[in-house]
């Protein structure tokens, strides 16, 4: 996956693990760092990008149509 644009993501340091987030999009990853918790969170943003790409824009309500234009103009 390559990012045309710049995604921004959060993240917070809860006992021993990261949690990293988008909540532009609502998806998460956690690790033992913040590196791991971000490939999880790549990983996440990847099958989110291919899941909604498997269906017919006419079957995705208007905030998930949205959220894969969103998707598409930043994934090259």
């Amino acid at each position: 996956m390559q990012l045309a644009l710049p995604l921004v993501y959060g993240y917070q340091v809860m006992d021993d693990e990261v949690l990293a987030g988008i909540e532009e999009f609502g998806i998460y990853g956690v690790g033992a760092t913040e590196r791991e918790a971000v490939e999880e969170l790549q990983e996440e943003l990847w099958s989110l990008f291919e899941d909604l790409n498997r269906f017919p824009q006419q079957e995705l309500g208007p905030e998930l149509i949205r959220t894969l234009r969103t998707l598409r103009a930043r994934i090259q």
